[in-house]
């Protein structure tokens, strides 16, 4: 009985200290990405969206698939009201 708490207290401070140097060491690689210019961060925003597979995408929350249906009845009640897909270089 004694082993399996002090077993839980030390996992519990491992997990503790685990969360604390990974929250320091997040902290520490947002300061130095913040240093990146603009550019670059938009770059690395492009780079780690694209490397996103499909299988990692999370599922969608009730309420996106509850917007999506309203969507879609709206839009099958008239279809009128749908918008041309717009490419932003279609604005220049």
């Amino acid at each position: 009985m004694i082993e399996a708490l002090l077993y839980c207290e030390i996992s519990a401070f491992l997990l503790s200290c685990q969360t604390q140097m990974s929250a320091h060491m997040n902290k520490a690689l947002l300061d130095e990405l913040k240093q990146l210019t603009a550019a670059e961060r938009i770059q690395l925003a492009e780079d780690l969206w694209d490397s996103i597979t499909p299988e990692e995408m999370p599922p969608l929350t009730p309420e996106q698939i509850e917007e999506i249906d309203r969507r879609l009845a709206e839009h099958q009640r008239d279809p009128t009201t749908a918008l041309r897909y717009c490419r932003g270089d279609d604005l220049v």
